[in-house]
């Protein structure tokens, strides 16, 4: 049987912070990257008094007076993660950014039989911190859900060791908000197990906390690592019938749509559209640059609005529009668990609602698919026919 490996790593963004505040060699550095306000990454110095990402930009202040920040710029960032990220690609075809900093690996059958998962990624660890100069912290385990907890031991935690790691794993690393951290320390709970131990009553009556609010959280699912990386790159084409602003204005919208839709089949958001515009003479395609990230249908028909007026075609035959450089939408491990636990509920629902009518009529009247194809005997016509290799609807 193949041994499972998964790996959750985070690229620290330290060292931007420091080359930004010039203290790139000084070890006591008290220096902290901020992205929309919070704390996405911390020197150890900071780490040390308190400053742990997630935390608010104000509670870090006050915790340390004397903290040096730096604003995190993803455009200085993005040329230099993509060849991050290309060194684990050459060790597995299974990379899954989640952010342009986090994201996991699926090493399973991918590890050489002369080296260990820790030697793999203590030689990749290396080639980052001497090439880049970006710090590697990373955590290995059976699925998702245990690689995130682990991250920073960098080590492996076997189905074996699970039990002894989360005695000792924080409810920090649960990726819990922070003030439900400080009523949980509040009260002794400080680490996973002690979580898990806790009755829901007591979660509710004391912090009151909902019946579901950390379920997400704790639960564990069974979610493969999806191949994102390289991103890929998707295109939409539009033609256009007829003459006049109508039809130009039509497909506009629907190529819109059409990108849209796309995005979000994908899970991914666009940061730089090509749009080529092809008319009966000339095709001239124009290089955009948002300022931010988006997979909105409004948004893009806007830009796509704006380089028509600015260029005043006539006669445009054809809107062909690259979709590149795209990276994942964050998606919350809550929001996945939120749509199963949706999926529970409508089944429950139903359920409840076949015994109902059970009770009433006596028969059962609400029947799945594959109840109905146990219950219904095949045609005889069928039989005959699948004997012969066909098979009629």
């Amino acid at each position: 049987m193949l041994m499972k490996f998964i790996a959750f790593l985070r690229l620290c963004h330290f060292h931007l912070a420091a080359l930004a505040k010039g203290h790139l060699d000084d070890p006591d550095a008290v220096l902290a990257v901020i992205e929309n306000k919070k704390v996405i990454d911390a020197s150890l110095t900071a780490a040390n008094m308190g400053i742990h990402p997630g935390m608010s930009i104000m509670l870090a202040k006050r915790r340390c007076p004397n903290l040096l920040w730096v604003d995190y710029n993803s455009d200085k960032c993005t040329d230099l993660y993509d060849r991050v990220w290309r060194v684990f690609a050459y060790m597995t075809p299974l990379v899954e950014p989640t952010k342009m900093h986090e994201g996991y690996l699926d090493l399973s059958g991918c590890i050489p039989r002369d080296q260990t998962i820790e030697g793999l990624m203590r030689n990749a660890a290396w080639r980052l911190r001497f090439e880049f100069g970006i710090c590697l912290e990373w955590g290995c385990g059976h699925d998702k859900w245990i690689a995130t907890l682990a991250c920073g031991e960098n080590r492996g935690i076997s189905p074996e060791e699970e039990a002894g790691f989360l005695r000792t794993a924080p409810v920090i690393t649960l990726g819990l908000p922070e003030e439900i951290c400080a009523k949980l320390r509040r009260y002794g709970i400080r680490t996973v197990v002690a979580l898990l131990s806790t009755p829901q009553s007591f979660l509710q009556s004391h912090l009151q906390l909902p019946a579901n609010a950390l379920l997400p959280y704790l639960q564990r699912g069974n979610s493969k690592v999806r191949s994102l990386f390289p991103p890929p790159i998707l295109e939409v084409t539009e033609d256009i019938d007829g003459e006049g602003t109508e039809s130009v204005v039509r497909a506009i919208d629907v190529i819109a749509q059409n990108a849209a839709k796309l995005l979000k089949q994908h899970f991914q958001l666009c940061r730089h559209l090509n749009v080529t515009l092809t008319t009966r003479v000339q095709r001239i395609t124009e290089e955009i640059k948002l300022a931010k990230t988006t997979d909105s249908a409004v948004v893009i028909a806007r830009i796509l609005d704006d380089t028509l007026r600015a260029k005043n075609f006539r006669d445009l035959r054809q809107i062909k529009l690259t979709l590149w450089n795209l990276i994942p939408a964050p998606q919350h491990q809550g929001e996945l668990w939120q749509s199963r636990m949706d999926a529970e509920t409508r089944a429950d629902s139903l359920e409840k609602a076949r015994q109902q009518l059970d009770q009433k009529f006596g028969h059962q009247t609400i029947q799945t698919v594959s109840q109905y194809a146990v219950q219904v005997l095949p045609r005889f016509a069928q039989l005959i026919y699948a004997r012969r290799g066909l098979y009629l609807p």
